[in-house]
């Protein structure tokens, strides 16, 4: 990471993502509530890191909160700086390589 990617994170939304395949190579998606910003759009399950939380425990924490699963092995996949209109989010996308548990919207 360079210095000015280090200077733009400090001024972005830190948030994590995974992505999980099932057996027969199908990607998990949520689609996001009507009411919510971007409602009706589809998305990877995760969220916002808490403060002084790693993005590897905030992803633990984010699918066993919308999936009822427990990450047991996860590998860093990319890590990608977006602009919205509105904020900036640095995102942390993960595989998810391995869980227990049976995937499910909350």
């Amino acid at each position: 990471m360079q210095v000015n990617d280090t200077i733009q994170s400090l001024k972005s939304l830190p948030v994590v993502a995974g992505v999980i395949y099932n057996s027969q190579g199908e990607i998990l998606l949520a689609r996001r509530p009507d009411h919510l910003n971007q409602g009706g759009l589809w998305e990877f399950p995760g969220g916002k890191r808490e403060v002084g939380e790693t993005a590897e425990i905030a992803l633990a924490r984010e699918l066993h909160e919308e999936l009822g699963i427990i990450v047991q092995k996860a590998r860093p996949l990319m890590r990608i700086l977006h602009q919205y209109s509105h904020k900036q989010v640095l995102l942390d996308v993960w595989h998810i390589e391995t869980w227990r548990g049976q995937p499910f919207g909350r």
